[in-house]
């Protein structure tokens, strides 16, 4: 009487290995449309969380003459600090 012996395969071993034989059995067109599709996914999450997140201002300096204000401002300005003034304008507001 003979037996049947079954190897294992891929599928029931390694997930890394799993992974490998589906792209095997992909075509060349199709690895290139799942690369551009996963940086395309990449590329979305970036831009989604750069324009979500939200700057927080918080006051640098206030009730200060507006020579010193100004010589602040370029100070600010020459550091490429990107800066704003609250509702009233009597104070400097930077990034947190």
């Amino acid at each position: 009487m003979a037996t049947a012996e079954t190897t294992p395969t891929a599928a029931a071993g390694n997930p890394l290995d799993r992974v490998r034989e589906a792209l095997a059995r992909l075509s060349n067109k199709q690895k290139v449309l799942l690369m551009v599709s996963i940086a395309a996914i990449i590329a979305l999450l970036v831009a989604a969380g750069t324009l979500f997140r939200q700057n927080e201002f918080r006051i640098l300096f206030s009730n200060i003459s507006e020579r010193d204000g100004g010589a602040i401002i370029a100070a600010l300005e020459q550091m490429n600090v990107p800066y704003k003034f609250n509702d009233s304008g009597n104070a400097i507001l930077v990034p947190w």
